[in-house]
């Protein structure tokens, strides 16, 4: 264990109070954001009782909180709620420490040692609690901190009230709203995944969006914040096939985690990807798996013994195979917590590739350089209606402009490629599209012609009794037909016509339209911004097309949810 002195200059080395940069000081051979993070948590927890680390899947939650227990000068509880969890952050902390680490869990029981990691299913129970109060714990770390607002957790952690808090985790937001800082005071430090790419310790992201026609995810409910598993399995398990078969062809021979929907589907989709590939080159595990078969398949699939690892459930959180290049999502959600652990899978950079580099430029060359140099995620979606569905441009690309993102998002549903050049290419296509519109604008208005007439402004006496073509194609609109045109058909002001005979002929239009039932005014101009003629739609039909662009966050449906609308049968008597 670590003596409290060396301790105290761990806290003082990694404080971040100058530069991120690389020193010959590493207790426990930590990066140099690692030191910079423990250091920042150690800070916050001399003043407050709880904080935060925020740091993205690949980044190295583990090794970064398990320096701060081996340091710790009292004891420690580390609480985990997943078996992988458990014992990939018992094996580190007793390597980092250098002392025994005990295990509550199950069968397993632990003793007096300084740091016990215990599962959270285990600890809920009271009497298993009570035997800790004896020597009661002044550190509580919570692995996958984004779920300590459950019942459970809140039983545990009221069971040592003077004990400080540290949770870590790689998706603080949660599905259901509910906001961590009723558990954490602070923050102290995050780093998400573009700053991991960006500085050389995750591997690139080549993103291709694969689009199922045939699933129509319009029809799925929302559920807790997500689409309704079951409802949304309804819809994926009929594209299996398409999926498997998407997947070996996008995949090449990168090492694969496929996320699945629920148990049966996954299986399924196993044993559909062995038979399109005429091998075994897929299983599949859940959490019904039987512990022994479930690591069995975990450890031969990171050795290399079959390429596609489907799952439900397994390789969200706490799966740690840096040899995985490719995550095919099959389980579209709403979840930005769920799509960043699910993404996150393939984002490790190879054991040891960048330790002691010191420069950016360098370990983003040895990343290159390496049989990994890139993750290929492919993002599985079918007509998404009203949902708006994760991409991977919300994890990966940041906050860009609508008109950008569109595009961009357009562009890897047609290439696999790097989620950045998508957005740069999106950027560059959008102000050579804009360039051109400029251009070509400029040319017509070089060919446009003024001509002049001379017109006997008292021929026509500035009332309504014009004599000819040309008297009534110039002068202007009376103020009541104005005022008609605006407060009867609501035709807006900056689209009122400029002569007489023109508002004339359109107070007559609007007039026979109106009679007809015709869409209005205001459906025609709202429709036509979508590319929609209501030329000979009823304002019946207009107002549902309307609806749906509303419900779909005001951006276009899919053609036949358009179609469907427009054609469908009208009441008797009804035009358009």
């Amino acid at each position: 264990m670590l003596q409290s002195s060396l301790f105290d200059r761990v806290l003082r080395e990694t404080a971040p109070s100058g530069p991120l940069v690389e020193t010959s000081f590493d207790p426990h051979g930590l990066r140099p954001y690692q030191r910079e993070a423990a250091g920042a948590a150690l800070a916050k927890l001399g003043g407050a009782g709880s904080t935060l680390i925020v740091m993205a899947t690949g980044l190295g939650k583990t090794q970064t909180f398990g320096a701060i227990a081996a340091g710790w000068p009292g004891r420690v509880l580390v609480l985990a709620h997943r078996e992988e969890l458990l014992d990939q952050a018992r094996v580190r902390l007793q390597a980092m420490a250098g002392e025994l680490v005990g295990l509550e869990q199950a069968d397993f029981w632990a003793g007096d040692e300084r740091i016990v990691v215990a599962s959270v299913q285990s600890l809920v129970n009271s009497k298993r609690r009570e035997r800790f109060k004896v020597a009661p714990f002044s550190l509580i770390i919570i692995d996958e901190a984004h779920h300590t607002t459950a019942k459970s957790y809140r039983k545990i952690l009221e069971t040592f009230p003077e004990a400080k808090k540290l949770g870590v985790t790689a998706t603080p937001d949660r599905g259901d709203g509910t906001a961590l800082g009723d558990i954490f005071e602070t923050v102290a430090y995050e780093r998400g995944i573009e700053t991991g790419i960006s500085d050389g310790y995750l591997v690139p992201v080549s993103v291709r969006q694969v689009i199922l026609e045939q699933v129509d995810l319009s029809k799925v409910s929302t559920t807790a914040g997500d689409l309704n598993l079951g409802q949304l399995d309804e819809e994926m398990v009929k594209a299996n096939h398409a999926v498997a078969e998407a997947t070996l062809r996008e995949a090449g021979d990168r090492k694969t985690i496929v996320f699945s929907t629920k148990v049966e589907t996954a299986h399924d989709l196993a044993a559909t990807f062995n038979k399109l590939a005429t091998r075994r080159v897929a299983a599949a595990v859940d959490g019904e798996t039987p512990t022994e078969q479930r690591r069995a398949l975990l450890r031969e699939h990171a050795a290399g013994g079959f390429q596609f690892l489907v799952n439900v459930g397994i390789a969200t959180e706490g799966y740690d195979s840096p040899g995985v290049a490719c995550v095919a999502i099959a389980r579209p959600t709403k979840s930005r917590a769920l799509y960043t652990q699910m993404a996150g899978r393939g984002l490790r950079v190879l054991p040891g590739l960048v330790e002691g580099l010191a420069a950016v430029e360098a370990r983003k060359a040895a990343v290159e350089a390496s049989a990994k140099p890139n993750c290929l995620l492919l993002d599985f979606v079918g007509n998404a209606g009203r949902h708006k569905l994760l991409h991977p441009l919300d994890v990966l690309g940041g906050k860009l402009p609508e008109d950008v993102e569109e595009r961009a998002k357009k562009i890897l549903t047609e290439k696999a490629m790097d989620a950045r050049a998508a957005e740069r290419l999106a950027r560059d296509q959008l102000a050579a599209e804009r360039r051109a519109r400029a251009e070509a604008l400029a040319a017509y208005r070089a060919t446009v012609k003024a001509r002049t007439v001379e017109v006997d402004p008292f021929r026509h006496g500035g009332d309504e009794r014009e004599e000819g073509d040309l008297g009534r194609e110039t002068v202007p609109p009376s103020q009541k037909q104005l005022d008609y045109l605006v407060s009867r058909f609501r035709v807006k002001k900056e689209c009122l016509p400029r002569t007489r005979k023109a508002a004339a002929d359109l107070i007559n239009h609007l007039s026979d339209r109106s009679k007809r039932n015709l869409a209005t005014w205001p459906q025609t101009q709202t429709l036509g911004r979508y590319g929609i003629s209501a030329r000979e739609l009823s304002m019946a039909t207009a107002s549902k097309v309307i609806d749906a662009i509303a419900s779909n966050g005001w951006k276009l449906p899919a053609r036949h949810v358009v179609e469907a609308i427009i054609n469908a049968p009208r009441e008797p008597g009804m035009e358009g």
